[in-house]
């Protein structure tokens, strides 16, 4: 049995991070002597994750407000720092403007967060908001919450004109995408 001596002890130590940071990352395939590589996702063909495309949509559950991709950087989203540009409109295709909007990024198989809080700007009065900050600091499946609070005076705010019982309260659209690393 060899003797590890404190001066080995760091390197056994890297090494071994390195090893688990790549569990956690893509696989490599193929390979052999002169052989390629190609990387494979980490949660390719998982039947959570959504595929990007500018116009991708998602609606809260109660089908309140509707939330639409104009354009995201990187694109597809990617690990690291993102910016997304959404619009959010009402049950009726009315442009929600002076809402308050949280955004939680959340990796489900890992069970936690970003200790990085993206920022939302309004960006006009078609509905447009700009996210910034949101930091997908790892591959995996990574679900998006966007918490949406309208103005309560707005005619969009949820009152019982606009056919929603629950005037004010935040409703959620929940975007699933995998992150590659």
């Amino acid at each position: 049995m060899p003797v590890v001596t404190p001066r080995l002890l760091p390197r056994c130590a890297l090494a071994g991070l390195a090893l688990f940071l790549a569990a956690c990352g893509t696989a490599s395939a193929g390979g052999g002597t002169g052989g390629s590589s190609t990387s494979v996702s980490v949660c390719a063909g998982d039947p959570r994750a959504t595929a990007y495309t500018v116009g991708l949509s998602a609606k809260a559950a109660d089908g309140a407000f509707k939330v639409t991709f104009m354009d995201a950087m990187p694109a597809p989203p990617s690990k690291g720092a993102n910016t997304w540009t959404v619009q959010i409109t009402d049950a009726a295709g009315r442009p929600v403007t002076g809402a308050k909007v949280a955004v939680k990024p959340f990796m489900p198989d890992h069970g936690h967060g970003s200790s990085i809080t993206p920022q939302v700007m309004p960006m006009g009065t078609d509905g447009t908001y700009q996210i910034t900050l949101l930091e997908l600091f790892m591959p995996g499946i990574w679900q998006i919450t966007l918490s949406i609070t309208p103005d309560a005076g707005a005619p969009d705010a949820g009152t019982p004109d606009a056919g929603t019982p629950d005037a004010g309260a935040p409703d959620a659209v929940v975007f699933t995408f995998c992150v590659d690393g």
